[in-house]
């Protein structure tokens, strides 16, 4: 009886060590999820300004006050249709 009851010991003592091991490494490693889930929600803030940023750099808005501010002109008239051009005919 007294080699059950050692054994046992050792077992119940050796599991518990386990568990304790296998929760401390699902603290440490919740632990850097939130860390990661934090740091990517930063990153996802930064792509969306960055976005809002590019959506106001390229509207027409902006972009019409840039040519204006490099020299170019408002056009007076319409576009006309250049001559459509001759097509080289079969030998």
């Amino acid at each position: 009886m007294g080699k059950l009851l050692k054994g046992s010991l050792i077992l119940f003592v050796i599991s518990f060590l386990g568990q304790m091991f296998i929760a401390n490494q699902v603290s440490v490693k919740t632990k850097e999820l939130n860390a990661m889930n934090t740091e990517l929600a930063k990153i996802r803030s930064q792509i969306s300004d960055i976005n809002q940023e590019v959506f106001l750099e390229s509207s027409l808005a902006t972009l019409e006050k840039r040519a204006y501010a490099l020299g170019f002109v408002k056009m007076q008239g319409a576009l006309k249709n250049p001559a459509k051009p001759t097509i080289a005919s079969a030998l």
